[in-house]
């Protein structure tokens, strides 16, 4: 099969996984495992990273938390060379949330705080809003309400800026509410009540957002804050209902909490066992440690007001096994977010050190003649739009071919080393070394006077005749033509080469060991 119907097939399965979004998981699941054998097979980057991505999301649904992650993983660093932000920002949402779950509540915000920082700089402001909501979700886990309420905060402007965001005002409404409920968390009665009369008079404008899950629990809490028991029992249906009914109820298990201790201060102990049945299949033993180790809890604060001790003592050793093993599964988590992030920076690594080779002397160490090309080219242009002077001077060791048939090569090798060390001295931001082949170099300086340029060429000349006693050389110079001026309209950057060129080749006629700064090739002919 050709390249191109290859690529026609990849772009099938693409756009088959896109469109049965709503298929069975399962099926889905299915298909993204063959998107991605093939993406891999024909290791095309950008499908590769469509693949990962779609089937991480699948074993996210599927509670396949070790492989969600993995997939997910893998999958952001081709998003990210690609460009595709907006799934980038979900990867990152999905293993925060699948990190949180783990309890593992480190590696968890920075994934969130990624995901947040790509939302925001790509203009994805409903991303934005769900991952700050998702992430104030965290803090308040872990008792940082100052935290929780600004990224919640932060949440509600987001979504209230979104100008095409589906169910905007719907979902405006939902962030409303969990800000309402975290006040009334935190005891901050006032503000709690100011915000429930503004979601009232939201909701009175869009009106099917009345039923909706966030809307009817904080209902339920504030009905339970200030002592309303018979709107609290009437909307307690209505709100379990909407929870058992939700697909994916991990992501609601902070409403979860307020539930279960709803019922728990009730005592409506039959209640809460089911609730408690449902959520230990729905978060999966083993799978998602912290949310059912939670689970746990409230067992044990059951059974103990019911005073079923038998099953108090066998929950109670239950979550000591389930907190070491979580213990363990979270030193393990560290140390591949860790070995992930050491490969990932390794990477980094390499690819800067990649790129500094390709444009360095591999003898000298110094720029070669490639990254000249390049820089003399910027430096041109630059100093052209900037009306600056730029400085080109061609500097060669004097009789080097001497000294390599009297001395051998490895001490030409040595001397080239040495005057490299020395040009490395004078370089800076103005300055700019490269070995030219051979025994020759160039020195770039840009928007310097004349007699700055001078000095620095005295001093290479000072430098050369220490590196000669130190190596035992009898005679060892140097000869150099510089050129410097303003680019004027219609020059080239090979006319300052020349004229260098030109300057050198003056200062060899007359005896070597010396420079000659001239302002035009013309000007080196006239002497």
């Amino acid at each position: 099969m050709s390249t191109q119907e290859n690529s026609q097939q990849l772009l099938e399965l693409l756009e088959e996984v896109r469109q049965q979004s709503d298929c069975s998981v399962e099926q889905r699941l299915h298909l993204c495992r063959e998107f991605f054998q093939k993406a891999e097979m024909h290791k095309e980057s950008y499908m590769l990273g469509m693949a990962c991505f779609y089937l991480g999301e699948c074993c996210y649904k599927q509670r396949m938390a070790e492989s969600s992650v993995s997939y997910l993983n893998r999958a952001n660093q081709y998003l990210k060379k690609h460009e595709e932000w907006e799934l980038l920002s979900r990867s990152c949402d999905m293993i925060g949330l699948l990190l949180q779950f783990q309890g593992n509540f480190m590696h968890a915000v920075d994934y969130f705080m990624e995901g947040i920082k790509v939302a925001q700089e790509h203009g994805l402001n409903g991303r934005a809003a769900a991952l700050c909501q998702n992430f104030s979700a965290l803090c308040e886990s872990v008792k940082d309400y100052e935290q929780a309420l600004s990224y919640r905060e932060m949440a509600l402007v987001l979504m209230q800026s979104c100008c095409d965001e589906e169910d905007k005002d719907i979902k405006a409404i939902a962030i409303r509410a969990m800000l309402a409920r975290l006040y009334m968390k935190i005891g901050q009665v006032k503000n709690a009540a100011v915000e429930m009369k503004r979601l009232q008079a939201e909701i009175e404008k869009v009106p099917q957002a009345a039923e909706t899950f966030e809307v009817l629990i904080v209902q339920l809490e504030y009905a339970r804050k200030t002592q309303k028991k018979a709107k609290a029992d009437a909307l307690k249906a209505k709100v379990l209902e909407a929870f058992y009914q939700y697909p994916y109820v991990m992501e609601y298990f902070d409403a979860f909490n307020i539930i279960a201790k709803y019922l728990l201060d009730t005592k409506d102990f039959a209640t809460l066992e089911e609730l408690l049945d449902f959520m230990e299949t729905a978060v999966g033993k083993g799978v998602y440690a912290e949310l059912y180790l939670q689970v746990i809890q409230y067992r044990i604060e059951m059974y103990e007001q019911q005073n079923r001790m038998t099953e108090l003592a066998d929950a109670t050793r239950l979550y000591f096994r389930l907190s070491c093993t979580q213990r363990n599964e979270m030193q393990k988590s560290y140390c591949s977010v860790l070995k992930l992030r050491s490969e990932l920076r390794q990477e980094e690594v390499n690819n800067i050190f990649l790129t500094l080779k390709a444009g360095t002397d591999e003898l000298s160490g110094i720029s070669n003649r490639r990254r000249l090309n390049e820089e003399a080219d910027r430096l041109f242009e630059k100093a052209y739009k900037e009306r600056k002077t730029l400085g080109v001077e061609m500097l060669d060791i004097d009789f080097f071919k001497e000294c390599n048939d009297n001395y051998g090569h490895q001490m030409g090798d040595k001397c080239i080393r040495r005057i490299a060390d020395a040009l490395n001295s004078i370089k800076n931001r103005n300055v700019f070394c490269a070995r030219y082949g051979g025994d020759e170099f160039v020195v770039l300086y840009y928007d310097m006077k004349d007699e700055d340029i001078m000095e620095c060429c005295r001093y290479l000349q000072k430098c050369t005749c220490k590196i000669g006693q130190e190596l035992g050389l009898s005679s060892f110079t140097i000869s150099q033509g510089v050129v410097n001026r303003i680019p004027l309209a219609g020059n080239k950057i090979w006319d300052f080469n020349a004229a260098a060129d030109e300057a050198l080749y003056w200062v060899k006629e007359q005896g070597r060991n010396n420079v000659r700064l001239v302002h035009s090739k013309a000007e080196v002919r006239k002497s």
